[in-house]
Formats: structure tokens, C-alpha cells, sequence
């Protein structure tokens, strides 16, 4: 496309806390036999942009509010129905706010924690600097470890794949004697996968005449370029 006229300018969706559908059906009740009214609402959780991938909207204080909901339950067999009402728990955010999304909580134990940066640095520098001068192999920062460069092609017969030294060998005579042939490989062991466990907030509660909140703060600080915002009265 082209011109002036064409196109809108879209408006940046900033963090702060927005309108999401939740659902109310009570975790202990997952039988079909159980309708539950009303079945979902909604509540306030954080959403948007921030200004880089490293950085990710999360709350930083959010409260518990408690609905009533009305539990029908069909009996088998019989016309009549029992009802009752739960107290259904919904977490709803408060304040956002742009954080890190790698915590220190994810290093390993061969890294420490950049909260400037956002990430986990390995410690084991020299392993590191004798890695990017072997000419088959390359660091890897999540593992901090030097694997093998990726590879297509198999070994001929009578060779098998070393992940020492990231290329094919011949077949020594005595695992041949001993029956020890490695299957040909193709593959690069692949990076261990990150995990993002979640906070453990602190809690303070208050009550109101329809629905009881608590309210949760998180301690954070404030890292660079990390903007906080209130949803609007």
C-alpha cells in the first residue's frame, strides 16, 4: 500500500490492568451433573506492551474477590434438583507494571543474576572463551556450556559421531571387538527449557457488603525504563 490517506496510526496498548472473561465453575465441582449460574465475569487483569521482549506486564499488587455463585445439581434418577450458593475466589490485578521477564530465580547454579539487562550471565567465562575458538563448536548461554554446532550429514560406515569433538571417528578395534558401534546421529542435544515459576505475594484483606477482596502488594523496584500505571477510577 501506498499514500497518505491510507492506513491509521494504531494507539500503543500500554500495561495496565483491563476487562478479561474469567470463568466461576468451582474447582471441586467438574461432574456434568453441576450447572452453576451465573457461569463466567469479568475482572481486571494486566495486559499490553512493553517497550522490549525482555520486559513482560505483570502485577505488582492485586486483590481476591470472593462471588457467589449458585450451584444446581441434577440427580440421576429423580425430577428434583438440590441448589446451594459457593463462594467462588477470583484474583483481579490492581496495579502493572513492565518487568523482567527472566527472574533471578531462573539462573542455574553457573550463572548470576543482570537485573539491568534482564537475564542470567554465566560465570564459567574461561570455558566460555575457550568454546568460540573451537572451529565445531558453539557456547551456549542458557546452559553455559560449549556443545556442538549443528550437523546434517551422517557418518559412513565403519565411523561413528564423537560429541567431544563434534565430528565423525573412526571405530577403534577394541569396541568393535566389544560390539560398541554408536548409531549414527544427526542431532544436537537441545538447550534445557526455562521455567517460570510464580511469586509468593504478602497479603492484607479487606471486606465489602457484596464481596470480600484481599488485597496483595508486591514489594518491587523499579528497574530502567519500566512504567507503572492504575487502571482509572
Amino acid at each position: 500500500y501506498s499514500g497518505r490517506d491510507i492506513g491509521e496510526n494504531p494507539i500503543p496498548a500500554s500495561c495496565e490492568p483491563e476487562s478479561q472473561l474469567v470463568s466461576l465453575r468451582p474447582e471441586n465441582l467438574t461432574s456434568p451433573r453441576y450447572y452453576f449460574y451465573p457461569s463466567c465475569t469479568r475482572v481486571k487483569r494486566c495486559s499490553g506492551c512493553c517497550n522490549t521482549n525482555q520486559l513482560v506486564c505483570e502485577p505488582v499488587a492485586n486483590r481476591t474477590i470472593l462471588y457467589k455463585v449458585t450451584i444446581l445439581e441434577y440427580r440421576s434418577g429423580k425430577k428434583d434438583r438440590f441448589s446451594h450458593r459457593e463462594l467462588v475466589p477470583v484474583e483481579e490485578h490492581v496495579r502493572c507494571k513492565c518487568q523482567c521477564r527472566v527472574k533471578e530465580w531462573h539462573c542455574t547454579e553457573r550463572q548470576v543474576y543482570n537485573p539491568n539487562n534482564c537475564r542470567c550471565d554465566c560465570t564459567n567465562r574461561e570455558d566460555r572463551n575457550r568454546c568460540v575458538e573451537e572451529p565445531l563448536k558453539q557456547w551456549n548461554p542458557n546452559t553455559c556450556t560449549c556443545d556442538c554446532l549443528p550437523r546434517n550429514e551422517e557418518c559412513t560406515s565403519g565411523s561413528h559421531y564423537d560429541r567431544s569433538a563434534c565430528k565423525c571417528l573412526p571405530v577403534s578395534m577394541g569396541d568393535a571387538d566389544a560390539g560398541v558401534l554408536p548409531a549414527p546421529s544427526t542431532s544436537t542435544p537441545p538447550a534445557s527449557p526455562t521455567s517460570l515459576p510464580p511469586t509468593t505475594p504478602t497479603t492484607t484483606t479487606t471486606t465489602s457488603d457484596t464481596t470480600t477482596s484481599t488485597l496483595t502488594h508486591h514489594d518491587t523496584k523499579t528497574e530502567p525504563g519500566m512504567d507503572e500505571t492504575e487502571p482509572s477510577a
